[in-house]
């Protein structure tokens, strides 16, 4: 018998430990997790190759915090999507249903884990340009537009720390 698969998208870095939370609930719950940290090799995958990754998944889990992540240059036309955000629409595309978990707005979170962090830093080391704070600024305002997208249409779970989080997987998958 094979098990259901599950992919689990989210930004990497900020959210490494719960991604893990994440993926042993899943497979607590028995789903059969697919993850990016299972299939790149140093770098971005290219915008096709996790597209095609998430197409054999039964549902998607998506965990939003407060970083925006990366960005396909190869994406259609000239959006300005994250990974994240492509991988869940691939998801219902594919007529597969995504649950969405959204770090709750006033949990305490580590500074440098958030998008305007990297603001601190390029004025810290003396790298800021006008240029660069417009990046993060589209960043802080896409990251809003997609918790916004997240929100129409389907229920979002909240969670406060990896506990929380993977608590809460395992009932959303069991469902």
């Amino acid at each position: 018998m094979e098990l259901p698969i599950v992919f689990i998208s989210s930004t990497k870095e900020d959210l490494e430990s719960y991604r893990l939370a994440a993926r042993d609930a899943a497979m607590r719950a028995g789903f059969h997790p697919i993850m990016m940290e299972y299939f790149a090799a140093g770098g971005n995958p290219p915008l096709q190759t996790c597209m095609e990754k998430v197409k054999p998944c039964d549902v998607l889990i998506v965990i939003v915090a407060h970083r925006y992540g990366w960005i396909p240059e190869d994406q259609p036309g000239k959006m300005q999507k994250s990974i994240t955000w492509l991988e869940c629409e691939q998801a219902l595309k594919n007529g597969k249903k995504v649950i969405a978990f959204l770090v709750d707005e006033k949990c305490p979170w580590k500074e440098e884990h958030k998008e305007n962090y990297r603001l601190t830093q390029a004025m810290n080391n003396g790298t800021a340009t006008p240029e660069f704070f417009q990046e993060v600024n589209s960043a802080v305002q896409q990251l809003k537009e997609f918790k916004t997208w997240l929100k129409k249409d389907r229920n979002i779970v909240q969670f406060t720390n990896e506990q929380s989080l993977g608590e809460s997987v395992i009932h959303a998958l069991m469902d």
